[in-house]
């Protein structure tokens, strides 16, 4: 006894149309994670990475705590910390509030908007406590002459990372 329906073989065009979507959002955030991966060395991620967790973080921190926040870069001695005043802090900074680069890396100049950049000495990109920052270029440089830079942006969470180095002038 034959019923009549035949069974077919295939996928609607609504299975193959999900399919391709869902395929195409995993490409969509996969994609540009594995191009920085191989963009940088080790130390030149390990580095970059702590830059931008630590400027979300403090962005975060300082509208949760309503109070500012100083990320200090000193170029001199390739040295990160944060404090919550202008002044340098006489404590110790934690070691998850600083961060001292690598040998292979140098930090060559931090860069502001219509200002001259920082080639030696310190910096200060503030976080203010209504959830902006200052506008920073951020210019690290390895020993085989790789150079990335790093963009703060005010209003703005997250960090433009680039794999050559970038100016506000152009």
């Amino acid at each position: 006894m034959t019923c009549g329906i035949k069974k077919r073989g295939g996928f609607t065009l609504i299975e193959l149309i999900v399919v391709m979507a869902l395929i195409g959002t995993l490409l969509f955030f996969a994609v540009p994670r594995l191009g920085d991966r191989f963009l940088l060395d080790d130390s030149a991620s390990k580095a970059s990475r702590w830059i931008i967790h630590k400027v979300r973080q403090l962005k975060f921190a300082a509208v949760h705590d309503q109070r500012p926040y100083v990320l200090n870069v000193d170029l001199d001695t390739n040295r990160f910390w944060v404090s919550s005043e202008s002044k340098e802090e006489t404590s110790k900074p934690s070691a998850s509030d600083s961060l001292q680069f690598p040998q292979d890396l140098d930090i060559t100049a931090i860069e502001f908007p219509h200002e001259d950049g920082i080639l030696s000495g310190k910096a200060e990109i503030f976080f203010h406590k209504g959830g902006y920052s200052d506008k920073a270029l951020i210019h690290i440089e390895n020993n085989a002459g790789k150079k990335i830079s790093l963009l703060i942006e005010p209003f703005l969470k997250r960090v433009k990372l680039y794999d050559h180095r970038v100016d506000f002038g152009g």
